[in-house]
């Protein structure tokens, strides 16, 4: 009697796979490939590396004339004051920017703070935005870090004060991210502004760039400076249409989702994230912190890589947010997360949200487009 097998052959390149000769052409270790069904995309480990994953979640970049900015900002001993979106800065912070800054005084302002949930005790929330920038190389402490909400229009008057003591009489240099509120912090400044001195206001290009700052005088010889947004190139929304980006970013409390998972379950976020169980002790408890407007479906794992196929390919519309255009596994990012830690973990993706999970001896998958931010972090928001 004849029979007739399948040749199973890598998605990406075409070679056939084998499990023999790891220098030869469409290798794959064996117990990967026999855990993956017939009827299932597999790449060989050559294009697994070279295709899909990253050796680490992507980071934000920066211009060299910003950080010729920030060379004089060092040179003068100046104060940075650093504005980070609470919602999401975790996956912005950029090691140059970190390095130029890490010897200065730093006054960090967590802005959004109306965004994450009236549980948060202050001082809770003030200690975690501290951990976060020390784990980012800087060494930031509790007393280090002031909250605030500038959309709600309350006055300033405690940081400008702020301000005044830890400069010392030196330059100002106001950065963060793009959308992180810098513009609505310098226009509360502004209201609440007396110059004393004999000069004005100017907007003109930093010399040495091609940079455009303005610079406020704050008496005869520093003046503070508003340095352009820098970072926040990795939000995940950065991959979806400018018109719809508002859209899928929170602009209220966001209470968070209670969410189960199991292994041999997946979680896909609209049509650009996917994370597969790919091991658990049981249940996963979570919660999940995103936008209404972000749909998060649960689906058994065999069946999500032919639904996230489809999504981000833009077969499957009706699943938000949505990739501005077509995409295939080759432009996404594969990455695997353990959690070791009893204690609730968060997984967070750039621009958009975060999960917090509890479940020790978890392992997860995760795809996300190309370069987009990805992080783990103890838990923003206890459970």
């Amino acid at each position: 009697m004849s029979k007739i097998d399948i040749v199973r052959r890598c998605n990406i390149c075409g070679e056939i796979l084998q499990s023999e000769d790891k220098n030869a052409p469409g290798y794959i270790a064996a117990e990967v490939l026999a855990s993956k069904p017939l009827d299932s995309l597999v790449s060989c480990d050559k294009c697994y590396e070279e295709n899909i994953f990253h050796t680490s979640p992507s980071s934000s970049q920066v211009s060299k004339d910003f950080l010729t900015i920030l060379d004089d900002a060092r040179a003068t001993n100046a104060l940075i004051v650093y504005i980070v979106d609470l919602f999401s800065f975790e996956s912005f912070f950029v090691d140059e920017i970190n390095e130029k800054i890490k010897s200065l005084p730093i006054l960090v302002l967590g802005n959004k703070r109306d965004l994450l949930p009236k549980s948060v005790s202050q001082e809770e929330l003030k200690e975690y935005v501290a951990h976060r920038f020390r784990v980012s190389g800087l060494p930031i402490r509790e007393n280090d870090v002031l909250l605030t909400s500038f959309s709600s229009g309350k006055s300033i008057d405690v940081i400008v004060k702020r301000i005044d003591e830890m400069r010392r009489a030196h330059d100002v240099y106001i950065i963060g991210a793009p959308l992180s509120g810098k513009s609505l912090f310098f226009n509360a400044f502004l209201r609440s502004y007396s110059n004393n001195t004999k000069r004005t206001i100017t907007t003109r290009m930093y010399q040495g760039t091609n940079l455009r700052l303005m610079r406020i005088p704050l008496d005869s010889s520093s003046y503070l400076y508003d340095a352009p947004g820098a970072g926040g190139a990795n939000s995940v929304l950065s991959y979806v249409d400018a018109v719809e980006r508002n859209a899928f970013y929170p602009s209220s409390e966001v209470k968070g989702k209670n969410v189960l998972m199991e292994k041999g379950t997946s979680l896909l976020l609209g049509s650009l994230i996917r994370i597969d169980v790919l091991e658990a002790p049981g249940k996963i408890k979570g919660k999940a912190y995103f936008a209404p407007t972000v749909d998060i479906q649960k689906v058994p794992t065999k069946k999500a890589e032919e639904r996230f196929l489809k999504r981000i390919s833009l077969l499957e519309s009706g699943y938000k947010p949505l990739p501005m255009n077509k995409l295939s596994l080759k432009d996404m990012d594969v990455f695997e997360v353990s959690i070791d830690e009893t204690n609730p973990r968060d997984l967070g993706f750039a621009g958009i949200g975060w999960f917090s999970l509890e479940g020790a001896g978890t392992r997860l998958r995760v795809y996300l487009p190309k370069g987009a931010g990805l992080y783990t972090s103890r838990a923003k928001v206890r459970l």
